[in-house]
């Protein structure tokens, strides 16, 4: 029995519903995407990345990249990492900034997909940090895309001006992510 006067409508539970739906639905997109390569699978890190798929549709050529994903949250990380390999690309998960930078010592990406909230330092700043002191494997262009709860236009242009390439707001649409990774091929060509 509630007391009097009172609502069961809960502005708070009713935008987690609806941000917990809009997650379901693109995970539904996600799982009928086609296979990327005939081997079913993104390759494995340790083998040569084909250099380009061919995109249904207008047949342009798209390189397959090597992705890094900077995100803390696993259910993001696991979301962003089948998306991208059913896309055809070769992600690598880091699960905050100094594993990020580790990884960019390691081996070379064509693209950097960076949350803005994260345990040890924000993305904001980490991305400051790589434009500054670009890591020797990497290009010091490397494409860095905001990805982030944040959608405001106020909150794209402080990723743009931090040094970040482009904006994402989660939850990621996948027509959203295709048209950023497409539009890194075309300037990477």
């Amino acid at each position: 029995m509630r007391p009097a006067g009172t609502s069961w409508y809960n502005p708070d539970m009713h935008r987690i519903c609806h941000q917990v739906q809009k997650l379901v639905r693109a995970a539904h997109r996600v799982a009928r995407l086609p296979p990327p390569l005939a081997g079913g699978g993104a390759p494995a890190p340790d083998k040569p990345v084909p250099a380009f798929r061919q995109e249904k549709g207008n047949g342009k050529a798209l390189r397959c990249l090597r992705i890094l994903v900077v995100e803390d949250e696993p259910v993001n990380q696991l979301f962003l990492r089948r998306l991208l390999e059913k896309m055809g690309h070769s992600p690598r998960l880091a699960g905050e900034v100094s594993e990020a930078m580790q990884c960019l010592d390691e081996e070379r990406f064509d693209l950097i997909l960076m949350d803005i909230q994260l345990p040890d330092m924000n993305g904001l700043d980490a991305t400051r940090l790589i434009r500054a002191n670009p890591p020797a494997k990497q290009d010091p262009d490397i494409p860095i895309v905001a990805v982030t709860a944040f959608a405001l236009e106020v909150n794209r242009d402080q990723a743009l001006a931090a040094g970040m390439d482009d904006h994402l707001a989660k939850p990621v649409e996948v027509a959203a992510l295709e048209r950023v990774i497409a539009r890194v091929c075309l300037q990477g060509s």
